[in-house]
């Protein structure tokens, strides 16, 4: 769970470890993560659509790099993430938004 610029953990919901996020104030939102680990999330806010919404990748939840504007499409909020593979089509490769 993320809040307040940090992680917090639990094994047990009972005992919990928290940790500062890097850079300092990134604002997680949802997130997903991979089955081999890696996480990915957008912005935090009420008001964090379109113009304003932001995409981070972390390895392990804990230092986060935003993506650049051009590696997405920003719209409507985003209130749910999940991970999966899909097999791209010939028009829509790795070098192009689709």
């Amino acid at each position: 769970m993320y809040g307040g610029g940090q992680r917090h953990r639990s094994e047990d919901g009972t005992t919990w470890e928290s940790t500062a996020l890097e850079p300092p104030g990134v604002p997680i939102g949802n997130f997903a993560v991979s089955s081999e680990g890696t996480f990915a999330a957008v912005n935090d806010g009420w008001t964090r659509w379109y113009e304003q919404q932001r995409f981070y990748r972390s390895t392990a939840g804990v230092t986060w790099e935003e993506l650049p504007t051009g590696a997405f499409t920003g719209g409507h909020p985003i209130y749910f993430m999940s991970f999966g593979h899909v097999t791209p089509t010939p028009g829509c490769g790795m070098s192009q938004k689709c």
